[in-house]
């Protein structure tokens, strides 16, 4: 169901104290995490500087959408006390969102009546809002930026170039998520999560009835039904014993994601592939960019609860490079295997030396490639594109992926968070509370520094910051005193967008890899597709040596008939 706008009020309605509602959340229960939350609760917060009588300038305003896998999270874990002082303070208009998550926000059935993307189809309301009202708290509507971070930054990804959001802001900010990523749209797992919860709430379509009934059945379907389905799904993709071939534990939770819904016509939010959409309709200034071990806090996990080597010794890739999202799935993990292993084995690293591989990997593959490939998508259609990398590891925020071994991996995911909002829950809902050094106030006030710049003029506060371009593939790191350029990751781009892409389109079919049995122990895991293309070269060859030989016969024989008929010619001149 679509979003439904308010009703309209006469006098000033009272929006109560204190926190803001949550959407209904499905994630676990946890001694950290008590999920709460209500299906009325469409509601924004907005936060405005205190104006100057009779002032005309118009507000530039800050959209933000939280992060949270799609699944958890809300417009109340940004503190207001915050927002006020590190943006409001500087003139700007703060605008957070909720949107509704999980199944409520994003169950798909590939169908006009379960079309999905409802908590894009939110977002995209709570922005229409805003133009509609931008001049009743003295904002500039032609001046909105949308932002956010981890799943609010692939949200914004996708709205920066939807034709359902064409006019409605103009410039995008984008922290530690993109539409590139695989675990932003997620369409065929999307829909298979869907199905299975019709039937764990007893919903089944039934194609001689259509599908009237089953709409009607899952209006009443309790909440606790669709919280008890999700996390059936969730465990599934955590148990060692039945590694779920959809829900991989590597994808966060992310069950119920956007999906692709070219179905709804003109009122499609995703209308064609994630590239696609980048690649032709990228139309505004953009400010991306990661934190350097993103992926450390998941891999602490992970090493904790998994076994991560199969019966040959070998690192289980299928944890990470799984067949549900590539093609030619055991050579794509050969070739991971190469590049981040090169050639050796992953039994002779250490602890430590395990660890940072894997966040490499998942890191790399998860939000420094999409990133970095989607900065490069902007920058070709020229705009302007300022690139990052968060590089600060605060002691406090880094002590859970220590704890199991995970060193020197860089600042993981959500830790800008804490420097720009002062939500560490965001980076690790164990901590409450951080604690401020002077360093870090420092710090905040850089990074604060740069933001505001890029929502007042769209360019950064840093004179050492360039823009990154498509032949100057360049970005800033960040850590308190030591900004520095660098190559934004064209590297890690190439391999997991250009060079996995060709290994999913080799033929490897039987009767092909037959030929090749021999080499299929090699350690060397790029041979096998060489040897295909050798094997291609040598027919090839063949072939035009056959020609070759079959046209000099020819030839000959041709000549042998012309000197025949001379000498026919001659002896009847005689």
């Amino acid at each position: 169901m679509a979003p439904q706008p308010a009703a309209p009020w006469n006098d000033t309605l009272d929006c109560g104290k204190g926190r803001m509602v949550y959407c209904n959340q499905f994630w676990f229960r946890t001694k950290t995490f008590e999920p709460d939350g209500q299906e009325d609760c469409l509601y924004l917060n907005l936060v405005i500087p205190k104006r100057r009588p009779h002032s005309n300038d118009k507000l530039p305003v800050m959209f933000w959408i939280h992060g949270g896998s799609f699944q958890v999270n809300g417009a109340s874990v940004y503190p207001i006390r915050d927002q006020v002082a590190n943006f409001a303070a500087q003139g700007i208009a703060v605008v957070t969102i909720n949107y509704r998550l999980g199944i409520l926000g994003f169950f798909s059935a590939g169908h006009a009546d379960f079309h999905g993307n409802y908590g894009l189809d939110d977002q995209l309301a709570a922005l229409r809002w805003v133009r509609e009202n931008a001049e009743r708290f003295g904002a500039d509507a032609s001046r909105v930026t949308v932002g956010g971070e981890s799943a609010g930054a692939a949200s914004t990804s996708l709205l920066a170039v939807s034709p359902k959001a064409q006019g409605l802001f103009s410039a995008a900010i984008v922290r530690s998520g993109s539409a590139l990523s695989p675990w932003a749209v997620r369409t065929a797992s999307t829909e298979i999560n869907s199905a299975y919860v019709l039937s764990f709430c007893k919903c089944q379509y039934n194609h001689t009835r259509g599908m009237a009934p089953t709409k009607n059945c899952m209006k009443q379907v309790p909440f606790e039904c669709l919280r008890n389905a999700w996390i059936y799904l969730a465990f599934s993709s955590e148990s060692e014993s039945a590694k779920s071939p959809i829900n991989q534990y590597f994808m966060a939770h992310t069950h119920f994601a956007p999906v692709n819904d070219k179905y709804r016509l003109e009122e499609s939010v995703v209308p064609e592939t994630a590239e696609h959409m980048l690649r032709h309709r990228a139309r505004m200034p953009l400010l991306i960019g990661v934190t350097r071990g993103e992926s450390a806090q998941f891999i602490a996990g992970l090493i904790k609860r998994y076994e991560l080597f199969d019966g040959d010794g070998e690192l289980d890739l299928d944890l990470f490079v799984p067949e549900s999202i590539y093609s030619n799935p055991r050579q794509v993990q050969n070739a991971v295997r190469f590049k981040y292993l090169n050639g050796g084995y992953a039994q002779a690293l250490e602890k430590t030396e395990l660890a940072q591989l894997l966040v490499d990997i998942i890191t790399d593959q998860n939000f420094k490639a999409p990133v970095a490939k989607e900065a490069m998508l902007y920058a070709r259609r020229n705009h302007s594109v300022y690139t990052y990398v968060f590089d600060h590891e605060a002691e406090q925020l880094m002590s859970r992926a220590r704890k199991h071994g995970v060193l020197g991996s860089g600042a993981v995911h959500g830790n800008d968070m804490v420097y720009l909002f002062n939500a560490p829950t965001l980076s690790d809902p164990s901590i409450k509370e951080f604690h401020w050094s002077d360093a870090d106030r420092a710090f905040s006030r850089e990074l604060v520094a740069d933001m505001v710049s890029f929502v007042k003029f769209r360019n950064v506060s840093n004179p050492k910051w360039p823009q990154f371009k498509p032949m100057h593939t360049v970005g800033m790191r960040l850590a308190p005193g030591h900004d520095q350029t660098f190559d934004f990751y064209s590297n890690v781009t190439q391999f997991w967008h250009e060079t996995v892409r060709v290994i999913e389109h080799i033929d490897m079919r039987p009767e092909v890899v037959k030929v090749l049995q021999p080499c299929s122990m090699c350690s060397q895991p790029y041979k096998t597709p060489f040897y295909i293309l050798l094997v291609v070269l040598l027919a090839f060859m063949s072939c035009s040596f056959y020609v070759f030989l079959q046209r000099q016969k020819v030839h000959q024989n041709a000549k042998y008939a012309v000197v025949q008929e001379l000498k026919l010619l001659k002896n009847v001149a005689i």
